[in-house]
């Protein structure tokens, strides 16, 4: 298949085409294990190849027009930014989601527009609020760990959940006081706006005649509005 110059339709396509050469080789592999097996089975395998070749196609196009799509969402400016950005932060969820697509085509066509919305809001994030965006991506980071440490707890004995107990500790103290800040934060940006609101509620009862009486005005054609 042709490169993709939009990183994510290279990326899932990638995966289609790895998907179609692991069955090839299995297949070549059974040849040889198993002399004159494909010449028994060739008459079965007929009667699926067309099909089967068909809807990969299919699949493979309907995510590369996906991701087109998707794509197109960013400004043309950013596209290379924003291909670097998901390169470079979510190596992780870019496998992942290609090992899904090995395996089902459709689970992944459905999961790759919920992961770029992820990725479209981290990236906005990243560019308005680095230090911002830092602490969002410590924070998932912190969860999985509780996660995997919780998982590893209960399938422990009691002896080794002696040994987890602690780094578990550690680590959901952690990001409770990531979320206790970004909480603050939060609030002291809405008590930012309601001040800005409390504000302007003042000025506008200030002037409260004159503008209901200019405002009267522009409707009934009185005054006209001007611009600069």
């Amino acid at each position: 298949m042709r490169f993709l110059a939009l990183g994510l339709g290279f990326l899932f396509l990638a995966a289609v085409c790895g998907a179609q050469e692991d069955a090839g080789r299995e297949r070549a592999e059974d040849e040889e294990r198993v002399p004159g097996r494909r010449q028994r089975e060739e008459e079965h395998e007929r009667e699926g190849e067309g099909s089967r070749a068909r809807a990969q196609d299919e699949g493979a196009h309907a995510i590369e027009t996906m991701a087109r799509d998707l794509m197109r969402r960013i400004p043309p400016e950013q596209r290379e930014a924003f291909e670097t950005f998901i390169r470079e932060q979510f190596p992780r969820e870019i496998e992942e989601l290609t090992h899904l697509a090995r395996r089902r085509l459709d689970a992944a066509r459905d999961e790759l527009p919920r992961l770029f919305e992820r990725m479209r809001g981290l990236f906005a994030l990243y560019q308005e609020n680095p230090d911002g965006f830092a602490a969002e991506r410590r924070m998932h980071a912190l969860e999985e760990q509780c996660e995997f440490l919780a998982k590893r707890y209960r399938q422990a004995g009691e002896g080794d959940q002696a040994a987890l107990l602690p780094e578990l500790e550690r680590a959901v103290a952690e990001l409770f006081e990531r979320r206790l800040e970004r909480l603050r934060a939060e609030a002291a940006e809405a008590e930012e706006h309601a001040a800005r609101l409390k504000d302007l509620a003042a000025k506008r009862e200030e002037h409260r005649t004159e503008l209901i009486e200019q405002r009267l005005k522009r409707l009934t054609g009185e005054l006209e509005y001007q611009d600069w």
